[in-house]
């Protein structure tokens, strides 16, 4: 099980993932590139919030070298409503496949907004496609930011 953690305040965000990879494809799954699917039949997720994982791997996805195909198959998603928000679907598998992969730490940062109550996730200033895919992540379940 795969634990991505962040908290900067009294409550933080806590997003578990049970990932299997295969390396035969399963060509019902969401192809992020010609070598890397994820498929998400398993993680009763509503398929509107599918986005943040496919975003998340997309993000990342040009820096994973891969010379044979592979499918990311999401087992089980754990959360608590108290220490969620929809941003951590994307940077947990994002985190998950920069460690898998063994990656470079990944490059954004976050802070607490008190008067919001949300965390926000700021990119480094060339990042253009992290910034544009969480914002179209957010835009297709409609959250208001």
């Amino acid at each position: 099980m795969y634990c991505y953690k962040i908290s900067k305040s009294s409550w933080g965000i806590i997003v578990l993932l049970e990932i299997k990879t295969y390396s035969e494809i399963d060509y019902n799954s969401f192809k992020i590139n010609d070598n890397l699917y994820l498929k998400l039949d398993n993680c009763r997720l509503t398929k509107p919030y599918y986005i943040f994982l496919i975003n998340g791997l997309k993000w990342i996805e040009s820096s994973i070298n891969m010379q044979e195909k592979l499918m990311i198959s999401i087992e089980s998603i754990e959360f608590s409503p108290c220490d969620y928000q929809d941003e951590g679907l994307f940077f947990a598998i994002a985190s998950w496949a920069s460690d898998y992969f063994k990656l470079e730490k990944l490059s954004y940062d976050y802070v607490y907004d008190k008067n919001i109550n949300r965390y926000i996730f700021n990119f480094s200033e060339k990042d253009f496609l992290g910034k544009r895919l969480l914002k179209e992540s957010l835009q297709r379940v409609d959250i208001r930011f």
